[in-house]
């Protein structure tokens, strides 16, 4: 992410797949906080899922979130 509007704080999530538990919760947050915070999100088969979250008032993205399938 190279383009960061400063007034949003962001969430970046990375799922297995769209049917996990882990992003369905996600999608929920995402529709809460719609209009305080941007979100993104990406799909990979490699078993991990974690959430990085951005404040618009600290310039760096802080990890929150893991879990390994096995």
């Amino acid at each position: 992410m190279t383009n960061v509007d400063v007034k949003y704080d962001y969430l970046i999530g990375h799922f297995v797949d769209s049917n996990s538990k882990s992003f369905e919760i996600f999608s929920k947050i995402a529709n809460l906080l719609r209009d305080q915070c941007h979100f993104a999100v990406s799909f990979d088969n490699s078993s991990k899922e974690f959430v990085y979250y951005r404040s618009n008032e600290v310039k760096t993205f802080f990890f929150l979130f893991s879990k390994i399938q096995l």
